[in-house]
This record gives C-alpha cells, sequence and structure tokens, in this order.
C-alpha cells in the first residue's frame, strides 16, 4: 500500500519546509546516529575496548540510511530502535553500539534534540511576526477606529493600538519561549533505571566517565544543561510545558486572526488576495478570510496536541514506561507542525492585509455621539453630579436613542442630552465633547511596545527579512 496515499495532512498542506526538515525521519535516523557515534567515541576514550576501525566505518557510513531496510527490520523486531540499529550495524559491518545504554537513552535525547531544533524555529519565526506588526501599528497608530467590548462599540481606540495589543500578547509568550530555551534540560545518558549503573560497569566504575559522557552529549547538542536525575524517561511534565508554550505563541495569533475576520465581517478590513484566488465556491463576490479562519483552525489543533501531552505528564510509572510513546510521536510532530503552519498562515495575512480607512471613519462617525459617553459622563462629575445620577440620565438618553435609530431615525443623543435640564453640563461642552475623538494614550502605547519590538529585531536581524512559504 502506498503511504502517500495516506499524508500527514499537517505537513503536506500547512508546514513549512523549514519544520518538515526537522522532523522527518530521515532527520531522526541522522541524530540517532549521531548520538551512537558520539557516545562510542567518548566510550573508546574512557577505555572500552572497540575494534580497530569501527568509529570510522560509523562515521563513513552516517549518510547510508535506508528507510525501506528500516521498515522491514521494524516489522520483524517490533522495536524501531532496535530496527535503526541493526540497519547501521549492517552498513557500517560492526556491532559495537547500545552498550550499556537504554533505548529511552537514544529515544529521549534525540526527540528533545527536535523539539529544541522546533523552538528554535518558532522563536525566529515570532521574531518576524512581531517586526510586521509592528510596522503595521506605526502605520496606523494614529487611524481612530471604533474599539468594541462584548462586540458593541465602546469607545475610541486606533487601529495601531489594536495591533500594538495583539504583538504585546506575542511578546509576553516570546518571553516564555525565550526564557525556556535559555533553560531546557536534555535528558542526558541514564540507563534503564536512571541510575547510569550499566554505563557505570562498562567503563570500570569510573564515576567522572559517566559523568563526562552526559557532559559531553550535552554540549554536543547545544543543550544549555542537563539533567541529574531520571528514571527511565524524563519528566514528561517538562513536555508538558513545551505544549504550553506553543499554544500561548499560537494563541495571541489567533486572537489576532480574530480581529481580522470581525473586521472583514464588518467592512473594515479584508486580509488581501493572491490574484487568481478564489473566495467562496458558491458566490464569486465573496471575499472570504479563508487563511484567518485557518490560523484559527490550527490554533484548536494545537490545544488538542496539548491535551494529549496533559495525559500523560501525571501518568508515569515509577521509572517509566511506553505508554508515553503514541502521544509523544503523534502530538510533537503535530503540535510543531500545527504552529509552523499559524505561523505561515499569520505573515502571510500580516503581509497581504487590507485595511479600508474611509469606512472605518465613516463608522466611527455613525457611533461617535455613543462612544462619547464616558466622556460626557466624566465631564458631568467635574461640574459636581452624583456619578450614579448622571449615568442614568445618559443611560436613558443614550437607550432611548437606540430604539428611535432602530426603528430606522436619527442618531438624536447630543440632542437630548442638551435639552435635559438635569443634566448639569453646558450645551457648548456637550457639543465639544461629542466632536471630539479622543483615544487616550493609544498613539504612547503604540510607541512603547513598538520600541521593545525594535530591540528584539536587533538581536534576530537575520529574520526582519523572512518571507512566508507560497500557502494552498
Amino acid at each position: 500500500m502506498d503511504l502517500e496515499d495516506f499524508p500527514d495532512v499537517l505537513a503536506l498542506r500547512y508546514a513549512s519546509s523549514g519544520a518538515k526538515a526537522i522532523w522527518g525521519r530521515r532527520r531522526k535516523a541522522e541524530l540517532l546516529r549521531d548520538l551512537w557515534i558520539l557516545i562510542l567515541e567518548i566510550q573508546q576514550k574512557y577505555g572500552l575496548a572497540i575494534p580497530e576501525g569501527a568509529v570510522e566505518a560509523y562515521k563513513r557510513t552516517r549518510d547510508n540510511i535506508d528507510l525501506v531496510r528500516i521498515d522491514a527490520l521494524d516489522l520483524e523486531l517490533r522495536h524501531d530502535v532496535m530496527a535503526q540499529l541493526r540497519a547501521f550495524n549492517e552498513v557500517a559491518g560492526y556491532e559495537c553500539l547500545h552498550q550499556g545504554l537504554t533505548s529511552r537513552d537514544e529515544t529521549d535525547n534525540v526527540e528533545q534534540c527536535q523539539i529544541f531544533a522546533g523552538l528554535g524555529l518558532a522563536r525566529d519565526k515570532t521574531v518576524a511576526i512581531l517586526v510586521r506588526l509592528r510596522n503595521l501599528a506605526l502605520e496606523y497608530q494614529a487611524l481612530a477606529i471604533a474599539g468594541r467590548s462584548h462586540l458593541a462599540p465602546g469607545q475610541p481606540t486606533t487601529h495601531g493600538k489594536r495591533l500594538a495589543t495583539h504583538a504585546r500578547e506575542l511578546m509576553l509568550a516570546f518571553e516564555h519561549l525565550e526564557q525556556f530555551i535559555e533553560r531546557y534540560p536534555l535528558r542526558g545518558i541514564k540507563g534503564a533505571m536512571g541510575t547510569q549503573q550499566d554505563m557505570l560497569d562498562l567503563l570500570g566504575s569510573s564515576e567522572v566517565s559517566v559523568t563526562d559522557l552526559d557532559s559531553h552529549v550535552r554540549d554536543y547538542f547545544g543543550f544549555p544543561r542537563v539533567l541529574d536525575s531520571t528514571g527511565q524517561v524524563y519528566p514528561r511534565t517538562l513536555d508538558l510545558e513545551v505544549l504550553d508554550i506553543l499554544v500561548q505563541l499560537a494563541a495571541a495569533c489567533s486572537n489576532f486572526a480574530k480581529t481580522v475576520r470581525l473586521m472583514a465581517g464588518l467592512g473594515l478590513a479584508q486580509e488581501g488576495r493572491k490574484k487568481g484566488q478564489k473566495g467562496s465556491s458558491a458566490m464569486p463576490h465573496k471575499k472570504n478570510a479563508r487563511t484567518s479562519e485557518r490560523i484559527v483552525g490550527l490554533y484548536s489543533a494545537l490545544c488538542g496536541f496539548k491535551t494529549m501531552i496533559e495525559r500523560i505528564a501525571g501518568d508515569q510509572w515509577f521509572e517509566g514506561d511506553v505508554s508515553c510513546s503514541v502521544p509523544r510521536r503523534l502530538a510533537f510532530p503535530g503540535a510543531f507542525f500545527a504552529l509552523d503552519g499559524l505561523y505561515e498562515a499569520m505573515l502571510t495575512v500580516l503581509d497581504e492585509m487590507e485595511v479600508f480607512p474611509a469606512l472605518i471613519k465613516r463608522e466611527l462617525k455613525y457611533f461617535q455621539p455613543f462612544l462619547s459617553t464616558t466622556a460626557f459622563l466624566m465631564a458631568a462629575v467635574e461640574t459636581g453630579m452624583g456619578r450614579e445620577s448622571a449615568y442614568d440620565i445618559i443611560q436613558k438618553h443614550a437607550m432611548d436613542t437606540a430604539a428611535e435609530i432602530e426603528a430606522g431615525g436619527e442618531n438624536t443623543l447630543v440632542t437630548r442630552l442638551v435639552n435635559d435640564g438635569s443634566f448639569k453640563v453646558a450645551p457648548e461642552e456637550i457639543y465639544r465633547i461629542a466632536s471630539e475623538v479622543k483615544y487616550g494614550l493609544a498613539e504612547r502605547h503604540v510607541e512603547s511596545i513598538c520600541k521593545d519590538i525594535d530591540v528584539l529585531a536587533k538581536r534576530y536581524p537575520n529574520m526582519v527579512s523572512y518571507n512566508p512559504e507560497p500557502l494552498r
């Protein structure tokens, strides 16, 4: 049966080539072989008898990876690590690997290498997204827009501040990601029960040699530290923290995508269209926010992968077993593919998004009397009116005006307040307030957030100009 008929949809349709390179089967085999060769060299250094020419043979055949042969051996042995081991031994012509190890020494460390690389890719693309959000936030820093809470118009804000707020949320997740990368520990070579006993026996009970082996593995693969104690498996709560970070990153983008979808529905913006792109398959006039919907959908998928890891994080039996293997095999490639696909879609939307200032201003003018109600309230308090009494007067006139508009009438809120003798604000002040569009410190907020992004851009200059791959 042709496996191409059963594709990994996340890899095929959504993930970039960079993400697929990290999680591909060949890459995993390469990492396994690198780990075996490194351990063999350290064992030889500390006196383990290794046949002459064995290390060189393994190095020479490192890239001779026959996935078909590995699959055949896996069917025979029902053990994927042993299948990889035998395939490597066959091409090298020696049987010197896996001495003093358990399969978790190989799988956990190799998968952590893939996770570490995936986190690095996520970090870099997060910077690219933040830079684009910065640019758009500055471009629309002073574009006043009707701010909405509960989806209803509330007070004016600016479109730039709205974008900058999404950027700040993503920056909080980015800080979590950076800190985690700086402290992410490798499991190391711990053996069957985590005591390193077999390696001690193999290397003449030399604690120094066993400790040195862990240090060499840590440094070779570029990790900041190595765990000093594990069972057969490292704590799966560490895996859960990885998924927490990925979900936090994705959530910020999903919130942005929801904003784009809602603005598109109001006719204030759209995510952009590539020439020849179809909108609705049935209605030719429609410009559906499909890529933003993709972002939200991939966020949902990512949350599902997190649920898998939540189930195994608190379910370890003594020193460990392999019940966590299935969720981890599915969740880690899937989660990183989902985030990567989401990021590629996010970058595409940011590059192609269109905003319609004229329609935004028209909407703002329509709602302006309602958007001024809190300013009316502050002015009333300044005259000495009780806050609740003033609130009740404004609310009554606002509700009556809304009912009048719903019946086909005009917005008469300002006139109602001017004509209400119990409302102590002078008529000229009411007219002034109603004519002003005030959005507080919105522009300053934009500047503050953009300065922080500028610092990131200087630290990761190569990602400023990253371009997403074409979307399907």
